[in-house]
């Protein structure tokens, strides 16, 4: 993630060298150990991935259907959230949402230390083709902060209640992080209420060890997330220090965020308590077991999800976060009716490396989907 950061500042050469040191020494000086590996990796990425950055392959998408129209990096992105607040009482809480266009519903669900904001720039290119709806998932944003665990559970159980409030019917999903294994629960439920799912960067299977589920470079810090409970070393990291928002999110975004980007993702974690959703989301990917509610729950979700014939569009970018080459691989061996779309340089919010592309891939997805004939399987 560090490292990809930098390459973004590539594409302003001149700023290159010196962003790279001083963001380099300074979250050395900050957090030390835990992150020295990180950075380790990413000089290497930068090494590896400097022709891709300033060569022609990133200017280009590649697509399992043939070639996508080309992008330009430089396409203006947008700061602005420019969309009229909605809200709706789910267990007792207000719950936030975008609500856009009209037509069938294009569900569009964040993940973790995010909100609705991360969609600003691909809603746009969705509201011809139906009524757009972003939520905060409770906790975040600008929804309720109720005086709950923000479990995984609770986080899904809010969802298929927020769905059912609004009385959402023949839902396209559009799904980042912890939003997949969210949403995947909810179309393993309620399949035919469900009519394909667009997803990238999170996770949407079970890992049988932290070895699997993470590279060598990202595993010990992550393992310090899931490390202790409350008042706990991940709990350190993420609810005192603030980590995620202050370090990781702008360094795993693919480019440098403007200020008042940065502002509007701090906002909703101003104070410590608002934080600890993100540190039970970070504890909450299935590995070996446990957590026990999401690895159960999504032990059969994989299976449903492999099995389904609903259409699925995957983005991945290079070199991703979490979603790799090798788990684009699983993803085209495992899961059917797949399209698969490369998005060029990205690390874990392409919708902020490459919101364009991304919003004009959904489109042409999403009015494929809606042709009436029938689609082969």
């Amino acid at each position: 993630m560090f490292g990809a950061q930098q390459i973004a500042n590539l594409l302003s050469p001149a700023k290159a060298a010196e962003a790279f040191d001083v963001v380099t020494d300074a979250a050395r000086n900050e957090f030390e150990q835990p992150l020295q590996a990180l950075f380790a990796a990413g000089d290497r990425l930068q090494s590896d991935l400097i022709n891709l950055t300033l060569g022609s392959p990133a200017a280009s998408v590649n697509s399992d259907e043939g070639a996508a129209q080309p992008s330009s990096r430089a396409e203006q992105i947008s700061s602005a959230y420019p969309f009229a607040p909605h809200y709706v009482k789910v267990f007792g809480s207000e719950m936030h949402y975008v609500d856009e266009g009209k037509g069938e519903p294009i569900l569009l669900v964040h993940g973790n230390a995010t909100w609705s904001y991360v969609w600003r720039n691909v809603i746009p290119h969705l509201t011809p083709y139906g009524r757009c709806i972003a939520p905060d998932l409770i906790g975040f944003g600008l929804s309720g902060k109720p005086d709950i665990e923000y479990s995984w559970a609770e986080q899904a159980e809010y969802l298929e209640e927020f769905i059912q409030q609004l009385g959402l019917k023949n839902i396209t999903l559009v799904l980042n992080d912890f939003g997949i294994s969210l949403a995947m629960r909810y179309a393993m439920r309620h399949e035919h209420n469900v009519k394909g799912m667009a997803f990238f960067e999170g996770v949407f299977k079970t890992f049988a060890s932290l070895e699997e589920a993470y590279t060598a470079d990202f595993r010990p810090l992550f393992k310090q997330f899931r490390s202790g409970g409350k008042g706990g070393e991940g709990y350190q990291l993420l609810v005192d220090q603030n980590l995620f928002i202050e370090q990781l999110l702008p360094r795993a975004a693919g480019r440098e965020l403007t200020e008042e980007e940065l502002q509007r993702y701090r906002e909703p974690f101003r104070e410590v308590r608002s934080r600890i959703p993100i540190w039970q989301f970070a504890r909450s990917v299935p590995i070996g077991g446990e957590p026990g509610e999401v690895w159960n729950t999504m032990t059969e979700a994989v299976e449903w999800f492999k099995e389904t014939n609903l259409p699925k569009l995957l983005f991945y970018g290079t070199p991703g976060g979490l979603v790799t080459a090798e788990f684009v691989e699983w993803c085209r061996r495992n899961l059917k009716r797949l399209k698969v779309v490369h998005v060029g340089p990205g690390v874990h919010y392409l919708t902020e490396s490459n919101p364009h592309l991304i919003g004009r891939e959904l489109a042409r997805w999403i009015s494929e989907l809606r042709e009436p004939h029938e689609q082969s399987v």
